[in-house]
């Protein structure tokens, strides 16, 4: 900034009298007079005589600011511009310039941040250093700096103004093919966006750019538009990032010599460029001739596979079937793709090997939807009804669902004796399936499991029988897998499995219709007594679950489940056995006469919490043995009370005299009783040593 010949005036004036009293003032005040010489000197002018520190001449400077970047001109937005500070030591004569040294500062400002720029001298009297200055608002723009010296140099400043921060100026410009183009094939259009400011016209970076067509054309992404120095950026006609090329990948397909139009405007960018002004238009005509592009047809089903045949007797026992429709066209001369989406419809049939038949609507066919540029695909339901008579072990037929591509009239047409394409599905006839369960022993309510009997008596055997009951077609036996599960009628039953709870049906064997497996239950814990059953006892259920094979289902509504097969498990009853002879004979003072007869009991009692009559029989012996009747040999029990069970028999004693009781005259012998049970529930006993029974000799 330079000053006025008035302001000169004013600065020689006020020099003068400054040097007038610097004569009269002592070392003090020659640093009064040092201030005054940094304060003034700010100019950018040299003043006309030199101040002095110390009795030194201060050198005279002069400070430049330059901003090659912003001659009096506007920069783009808030870019940042390259500026530079030069120090120049205005002292001639004498010793001559000396390197400035020391310190540029800027005046601070809230539209602009600036980096720092440290001094170093470039010749024998200049000094100079860069910094960036990047506004953070738009509008006028200036930066001052200020040299604080460390050398014997005079401070000083300048200041770069007049040029200012403004979004710039565009145009959009969209060239697209002049000849036509053929219906289907790409009409390749160029998107450019220009910077109108002078000094940097050229691609801008481009951040959003509005695209519309009237017809029935779509655009696709096609390459990256290159800035320079400034990167490149993606191509993409959403509106939110940057798109430069257009592609016109589907052109009308009904209407041949028809007319296309295409519009792209650069919506702008804040604080940088401002949208252009319009749209840049074009017209894009179609070809009167269309190209012809073969296809390739592939069906997929997905359901019926070799491992896994589609059941068709099972509920929902359909498969869903996809054509796809592919442009196979190669590329262009220039390596450009020419592929275009097929449209139109594909008609369905079927067929199978052994006679099977399957249910379709009249004329079934399905329209193509778009996949990608080149793809379409499109969907029917095959259900099949019957497999025919596929020859065994497996019985399966294996039938095609067949895709015929019938063109679109304009760009892909199929010869009408082309063959369809097939998709294959395997299919078998659903046996249905009886499950039947055996469980032995413990199968009979008067001879449960019984849970503490000695020997063991807590396990059994359970068989699972699966039978193929197919009303058509050969009876196979099935296979696969039964799990084994288990309840019980009273709350609290349990028991395990052995080492697994499945077990697994052996391969089918030749003219069979059904397999067996089999597992061990142990009864672990009777629980509370079933309430309907008068016994006291529990009914464990069973149940065998059949996971089904590739032929017979694990849950098909036409199987027959004869029901879980039924363990009957009870607690062990103990029981005390006793005999008694309650009238001659049951003491020394009342003995027996030999060869008379007395009527004795035996009895079996239950001493468990929840008692129940013993049933069975008593067997009698006596010793020592002797001559003497035991009528009959055992008896029967019968029931006395709701715990105990009794019988009577008779004895009749024909006894030695006993040789070591010669002062009584009275022989001991003893009756033990045997039970033997017959409910199960109660374990054997006796009465050892045996009921005493005192004899008289004579």
């Amino acid at each position: 900034m330079r000053t006025t010949p008035r302001l000169h005036a004013q600065a020689f004036v006020e020099y003068g009298l400054l040097v007038a009293v610097a004569v009269i003032l002592t070392l003090a005040g020659l640093s009064l007079l040092q201030n005054a010489a940094t304060t003034y000197m700010a100019h950018t002018e040299p003043t006309p005589n030199a101040a002095v520190l110390g009795g030194l001449p201060l050198h005279k400077v002069t400070v430049k600011v330059d901003c090659p970047n912003a001659p009096s001109q506007s920069i783009t937005g808030i870019t940042a511009i390259g500026c530079t500070v030069t120090v120049t030591d205005l002292t001639t004569g004498g010793s001559g310039g000396q390197v400035p040294t020391g310190s540029i500062t800027f005046l601070p400002t809230p539209d602009a941040t600036i980096s720092d720029c440290p001094l170093s001298g470039i010749s024998g009297n200049v000094s100079k250093c860069d910094f960036t200055y990047k506004p953070t608002n738009l509008g006028p723009q200036s930066v001052k700096a200020t040299y604080q010296p460390t050398s014997n140099h005079q401070p000083g400043s300048d200041t770069r103004s007049g040029f200012t921060s403004a979004v710039d100026q565009t145009t959009t410009t969209l060239t697209c093919p002049p000849t036509p183009v053929p219906v289907g094939e790409p009409a390749q259009c160029e998107l450019e966006v220009d910077d109108l400011y002078p000094a940097r016209a050229g691609p801008i970076n481009v951040v959003g750019v509005d695209v519309t067509t009237n017809g029935n054309g779509t655009f696709s992404r096609v390459g990256e538009l290159s800035n320079g120095d400034r990167g490149s950026f993606p191509c993409d006609t959403s509106g939110a990032n940057a798109p430069c090329t257009l592609f016109r990948s589907d052109a009308l397909r009904s209407e041949l010599g028809a007319h296309d139009t295409l519009a792209a405007r650069f919506m702008g960018l804040p604080d940088y460029y401002q949208a252009s002004p319009a749209p840049s238009v074009q017209v894009v005509t179609v070809a009167t001739t269309p190209p012809q592009h073969s296809v390739s047809v592939s069906v997929k089903c997905d359901a019926g596979s070799q491992q896994s045949p589609l059941q068709i007797n099972q509920a929902g026992a359909s498969t869903t079937c996809t054509a796809t429709v592919t442009d196979t066209a190669p590329p262009d001369a220039n390596g450009n793709p020419r592929q275009i989406t097929p449209t139109g419809t594909v008609s369905w049939s079927s067929s199978a090997d052994n006679g099977g038949k399957s249910t379709w609507p009249p004329n079934p066919s399905c329209t193509l939807q778009r996949v990608d540029d080149s793809k379409a695909q499109c969907q029917t339901t095959y259900t099949p009804t019957s497999i025919g008579t596929p020859p065994g072990p497996n019985y399966v037929d294996t039938q095609h669902v067949s895709a015929h591509f019938n063109g679109d009239g304009f760009i892909h047409t199929v010869p009408s004796d082309s063959p369809p394409t097939d998709g294959v599905v395997y299919v078998t006839d659903q046996h249905p399936v009886q499950i039947d369960v055996s469980c032995t022993p413990g199968n009979v309510r008067s001879q449960p499991l019984v849970i503490g009997a000695v020997p063991a008596n807590d396990t059994s055997q359970c068989t699972v029988t699966v039978t193929d009951i197919a009303k058509t077609g050969s009876l196979v036996a099935p296979t696969g897998q039964v799990k084994w599960s288990n309840s019980s009628l009273g709350t609290g039953g349990a028991g395990t499995f052995g080492a697994t709870s499945s077990c697994t049906l052996p391969p089918p064997s030749a003219n069979s219709a059904q397999a067996q497996c089999s597992v061990t239950y142990q009864a672990t814990a009777m629980g509370n007594p079933d309430q309907t059953d008068p016994l006291p006892i529990n009914t464990h259920t069973i149940t065998a679950a059949y996971q089904g094979d590739w032929l017979h289902p694990a849950n098909d509504p036409s199987s027959k489940n004869l029901g879980p097969g039924k363990v009957f498990v009870a607690n062990i009853h103990p029981v005390t056995v006793a005999v008694t002879c309650p009238d001659l004979g049951s003491s020394a003072a009342n003995p027996l006469p030999r060869g008379q007869t007395t009527t004795c009991f035996a009895s079996v009692t239950d001493t468990s919490s929840a008692p129940l009559a013993p049933t069975g029989t008593v067997i009698l012996s006596e010793s020592p043995d002797g001559p003497s009747t035991l009528t009959p040999g055992s008896c029967s029990l019968t029931a006395f009370s709701s715990l105990e069970a009794r019988c009577s028999f008779d004895y009749r004693p024909t006894p030695p005299q006993d040789p070591n009781s010669p002062a009584t005259g009275v022989d001991t012998h003893y009756i033990t009783g045997t039970y033997s049970p017959t409910d199960g529930l109660h374990p054997a006993g006796n009465n050892n040593p045996g009921q005493p029974v005192y004899v008289r000799p004579h």
